[in-house]
């Protein structure tokens, strides 16, 4: 009896051997693209965000960026550094402001099928399936 409840401990993830980490394909989905449709920075520019397993990318109104995604737990993630192509628009100070606030993002979560993401701050990006 005592096997049987290792066993089905081992294979339901609640023995582990070290932290929990969760990759984003368990729970956001990846090669996904989302199109920006709030920012706490005020109206949402034209950008898209696609995550991969270790990494996202994606278009901001002007410039192209991508960098480190991780997964980190449940909720948290990590974001960054980002490298963002050099092209200059009217509008760049708005996208300095998001492509800032979306490095600083460290939590997410889901709702119905928006992707949202917050930072410690309060700032926070919603995104939602393109």
């Amino acid at each position: 009896m005592r096997r049987l409840v290792i066993i089905l401990a081992m294979a339901t993830g609640m023995l582990g051997c070290g932290p929990n980490t969760a990759a984003p394909s368990a729970h956001i989905p990846v090669d996904q693209e989302w199109a920006v449709t709030g920012w706490s920075g005020g109206p949402p520019p034209n950008m898209t965000v696609t995550i991969s397993t270790d990494a996202l990318y994606g278009r901001a109104p002007c410039n192209r960026f991508s960098g480190k995604f991780t997964a980190t737990h449940s909720e948290n993630i990590q974001i960054g550094p980002l490298a963002v192509t050099r092209m200059t628009c009217p509008e760049i100070s708005i996208e300095t402001a998001i492509l800032n606030d979306l490095s600083r993002m460290n939590k997410w979560s889901i709702v119905q099928t928006e992707l949202r993401l917050r930072g410690s701050d309060g700032q926070y990006i919603t995104l939602s399936p393109n």
